[in-house]
């Protein structure tokens, strides 16, 4: 029996800005019997590189026998009050996988807090 492998980012994945890391889960429909590679890159959303995420782009493999691997991005934190920002991830080549679902959404929620209004009298 010939098992047909998919391969998919996560469609949409909510990070705080907090985390300094977010790791973004890919993943086959099965385990494969050889090594599935793949390419990636980053596109800016809301969310602009090297104000609130360093993008990066690559290749990465998923093991024979393994079905997933994690896509490392690094968030950068910054003061201001933010409404949540989001940048794309594209999976643009792969290897012993077909086409899944090949771009996934990154959520941003801001980690700044608004200070307090404070009243003179």
């Amino acid at each position: 029996m010939t098992v047909t492998l998919t391969l998919n980012i996560a469609a949409t994945t909510a990070v705080s800005e907090d985390n300094t890391t977010a790791n973004i889960l890919v993943s086959l429909s099965a385990p494969s019997g050889k090594v599935v590679s793949f390419n990636y890159d980053m596109s800016d959303g809301t969310a602009v590189d090297g104000q609130d995420y360093t993008a990066t782009s690559g290749t990465l493999q998923i093991p024979a026998g393994d079905n997933s691997t994690l896509i490392p991005v690094t968030l950068l934190t910054d003061n201001l009050d933010e409404t949540t920002e989001n940048f794309q991830i594209n999976i643009t080549s792969r290897t012993n996988a077909l086409q899944g679902t090949l771009a996934g959404t990154v959520n941003i929620s801001d980690s700044a807090s608004t200070p307090p209004i404070s009243e003179h009298c």
